[in-house]
């Protein structure tokens, strides 16, 4: 079934930083201590030339600004809700999307209650957070594919998370959003949280993550393209790490930094890892996201990327492999679900999956079979 592409939405490529923005961070010092303080922020490689100061919260964080001199993107580390919630009263109204508080985490689930405070950002190490900072920006554009089914209560905020990670780190953005057959809301919604930079593909019925990503990437303009779940567990943030080693001929696959340990999890990760390679002859692994450059797009083989569920992903990375982009490999964190449930565990989902592996591993080995048959009788050989 093709897919639609909602007419009424209005889209143009978003304008071009010319340049790269400066940034300057303040720091909040109250409950730093578990992370070592301030000093354990101070000096790091990713923070060079990134001017800091600091405040506490019987001080006024504008006071802190003024110290830090002209800007253009200002970063307001704190550990302490108050402090969040005093820098967006203070300063929200004059730096407006410009300013970006982050949370320090001592938990995951935290950041729900951080974000209700004005947080945008949550690292759980001052490492993550300065390397955040000093996101590498690049003069190139990028395209964010979001993976959408009935998530009217998260897509709007998808969306935000999406473009303001993209206008820290890229010259140019858009966001794909693929709606895949939503019963609710959620197309509404992302119409209406489109600033000129979101193009909305709509299935009518559901189709599945792995047509959703095959239809959001073929319609995606940019240099490199990226897909998250719009549900928020994986976030943009997440892309931090993976920038400095992407390149033109280099993609970055991503890891959960803490794979499941215990339980059903645990053990559906380890079965899953042990039928994508034995069953679907599927050897490279990825979790949470990837990015790669659009330029290989139009040489995959549409034959061999034709499953529909989030094994379209793997088929693809061994695609991309084949055609000679570099995959490097990069931890990555989830966050909690804010809504809905997961449907991983279901006994149908895991049954579907099954099916699909046995499926690709099978067109891979037809597909491979005729083309020596072409060559052959072709007089290739």
């Amino acid at each position: 079934m093709n897919p639609q592409h909602a007419g009424g939405l209005r889209y143009a490529p978003s304008m071009a930083n010319t340049r790269a923005p400066s940034r300057g961070v303040i720091v909040c010092t109250e409950g730093l201590e578990r992370w070592g303080g301030v000093e354990a922020l101070r000096g790091r490689e990713a923070l060079s030339g990134v001017p800091l100061s600091t405040w506490t919260l019987c001080g006024d964080p504008r006071r802190a600004v003024e110290q830090l001199g002209p800007v253009d993107d200002l970063f307001a580390l704190s550990a302490d809700p108050e402090a969040t919630q005093r820098v967006v009263a203070l300063l929200g109204e004059t730096w407006g999307e410009r300013l970006h508080p982050i949370a320090m985490l001592s938990d995951r689930n935290q950041a729900s209650q951080y974000e209700e405070d004005g947080a945008v950002f949550f690292c759980q190490e001052l490492d993550n957070a300065a390397k955040l900072i000093g996101v590498p920006w690049r003069d190139a554009r990028l395209s964010l594919v979001l993976l959408a089914y009935n998530e009217e209560e998260s897509i709007e905020r998808a969306i935000a998370d999406a473009r303001r990670f993209a206008k820290l780190s890229f010259s140019l953005h858009e966001i794909v959003v693929v709606d895949d057959g939503s019963q609710d809301a959620t197309r509404a919604r992302a119409e209406a949280a489109g600033e000129g930079d979101v193009r909305l593909v709509v299935h009518a019925e559901n189709q599945g993550m792995g047509a959703s990503m095959r239809d959001g990437f073929a319609v995606a303009q940019g240099d490199y393209v990226t897909p998250f779940p719009a549900d928020r567990q994986v976030r943009p943030q997440s892309l931090t790490p993976f920038l400095p080693l992407l390149g033109p001929r280099e993609a970055v696959v991503g890891y959960y930094e803490t794979p499941h340990t215990s339980g059903v999890r645990s053990w559906l990760s380890k079965g899953f890892a042990a039928l994508r390679r034995g069953l679907g002859g599927l050897r490279i692994p990825y979790d949470g996201t990837y990015i790669f450059p659009q330029r290989f797009w139009p040489r995959v083989d549409g034959r061999l990327t034709a499953a529909t569920s989030f094994v379209y992903s793997y088929e693809l990375l061994e695609q991309l492999s084949r055609l000679g982009c570099g995959l490097e490999h990069v931890p990555v964190r989830t966050f909690a679900r804010e809504h809905g449930e997961s449907r991983v565990a279901k006994p149908g989902r895991i049954i579907r999956v099954a099916r699909e592996l046995f499926a690709s591993r099978t067109r891979a080995l037809t597909v491979g079979f005729k083309d020596r048959l072409s060559r052959r009788w072709g007089g290739g050989e």
